[in-house]
């Protein structure tokens, strides 16, 4: 009996017409092509547990990273409707673990002044060197409608929480220093965000950063 032909690659058996069908020419095949295809399941699953390790180390890596750097972004709250006041829940953070936390408000007024309070205290809580005062700082707007930009430093490693209020966009204007004498870092609740007349504009938004210990 003649020889089946078989395919170029993996020498499959073709069978013709006036070929004698037998069973090992079929059990041969499928012999073969079980054998590719648990090297290929093989080479698969070996390569889908690289890949797995492979990214467990990134995340490791990104993870250590992250840890190692000191400063983290704590919340970043929108402003996108008017309001007489922006109210920032801060609830949520615990301030002892961090020796600084940064706010930075990308607000806008029609107003001379933006005022910062906390816990909605509005009497002469706040101490100014030299001075008692119903706000926290101040940003000065210079009667400007456009953003008022500043960084406002917490210590809150200090108790009470000193503040350092930098201008951003007037260099000119000296850094603003104050403190709240009835606050401690872990009872700082919110931030109150009001302007001296009108209204806040319903643009911008209030981001926080700190500094982990």
């Amino acid at each position: 009996m003649k020889n089946l032909q078989q395919t170029s690659q993996f020498h499959l058996n073709q069978w013709e017409l006036t070929d004698r069908i037998r069973m090992e020419d079929f059990n041969g095949d499928n012999q073969k092509l079980e054998t590719a295809l648990a090297s290929l399941a093989a080479a698969d699953a070996a390569e889908q547990q690289a890949r797995t390790a492979q990214d467990a180390a990134i995340r490791r890596e990104a993870a250590a990273a992250a840890e190692a750097v000191p400063l983290v972004k704590l919340l970043e709250v929108p402003v996108t409707q008017e309001a007489a006041q922006v109210d920032v829940d801060v609830s949520q953070i615990d301030f002892t673990q961090y020796t600084e936390v940064w706010i930075v408000p990308i607000l806008s007024t029609a107003y001379h002044y933006i005022y910062l309070r906390c816990n909605n205290i509005a009497t002469d809580s706040y101490f100014h060197p030299g001075s008692h005062q119903n706000y926290l700082c101040r940003l000065e707007m210079s009667g400007l409608l456009g953003q008022g930009k500043a960084k406002i430093r917490l210590a809150t490693y200090l108790s009470p929480i000193a503040c350092i209020c930098e201008h951003i966009y007037d260099t000119s204007n000296p850094p603003y220093y104050s403190t709240i004498p009835s606050i401690a870092p872990k009872d700082l609740k919110t931030l109150n965000f009001m302007t001296d007349a009108g209204t806040i504009n319903g643009e911008g938004k209030i981001i926080l950063w700190g500094w982990k210990l």
